[in-house]
């Protein structure tokens, strides 16, 4: 249990970080172009997966892989504390979802 105390502690820190560059990015008042939106669109996705995270944690949930209810390597979860999925199941998902997208390319 120690190693999920570890764990939420890491997330809370990501959030108050990631946190820090949202606000950074609209202090900077790039948020109108391309690039600040995009930015912006990325740090918002990487806090909504680490409140996420936190919520796992809280709920006991956290570490078991939301596709196949399986632990998730310790290994994954030091590098990737916010991770929801095996990696495995990630690998699946990155598959069917670049399987979808490429029969949306135009010629």
């Amino acid at each position: 249990m120690n190693a999920y105390k570890l764990y939420y502690s890491q997330l809370e820190r990501e959030q108050m970080n990631i946190a820090q560059k949202i606000q950074q990015v609209k202090e900077e008042n790039v948020v109108n172009d391309l690039v600040g939106r995009q930015m912006l669109h990325t740090w918002h996705t990487e806090l909504n997966k680490v409140r996420a995270a936190l919520a796992r944690c809280v709920s006991g949930e956290y570490g078991i892989c939301v596709s196949c209810q399986q632990a998730i390597d310790a290994e994954r979860l030091i590098v990737m504390p916010s991770a929801d999925r095996c990696v495995q199941c990630q690998r699946q998902q990155e598959k069917q979802r670049n399987g979808h997208s490429s029969h949306c390319r135009l010629n």
